[in-house]
């Protein structure tokens, strides 16, 4: 016997939520769909959620490259103490920590 996979119309209307249709029966060992964006069945996640989650973490992971690696490395070349300036950059801007660090220049030893 044939089997065809689920239509989006099939799910919409609920004649067959999950699996193949198989002749007039679902088969048992498929348990899930997709429909737009959305994944029905065990494992429930969302393909919607998987990209918020994605931006979230990219978006974690610039302002602590912003505020506490790029003040950091700018200062360490500069030969200036990395940890003072990291604590400018987050009691006050990074923006304002690299302006600082670009007019101070390099420390002479």
């Amino acid at each position: 016997m044939h089997c065809a996979p689920l239509s989006a119309h099939m799910v919409r209307n609920e004649c067959a939520p999950y699996g193949l249709l198989c002749g007039r029966r679902i088969a048992p060992f498929r348990r899930f769909a997709i429909v737009g964006t959305t994944v029905l069945g065990r494992v429930g996640v969302s393909l919607d959620f998987l990209f918020s989650l994605t931006i979230a973490a990219l978006t974690v992971w610039i302002v602590i490259w912003l505020w506490i690696v790029l003040p950091y490395r700018m200062a360490e070349r500069r030969k200036r103490d990395g940890f003072v300036w990291v604590a400018i950059s987050i009691i006050g801007t990074p923006l304002l920590a690299i302006l600082l660090l670009l007019v101070a220049g390099e420390r002479e030893t």
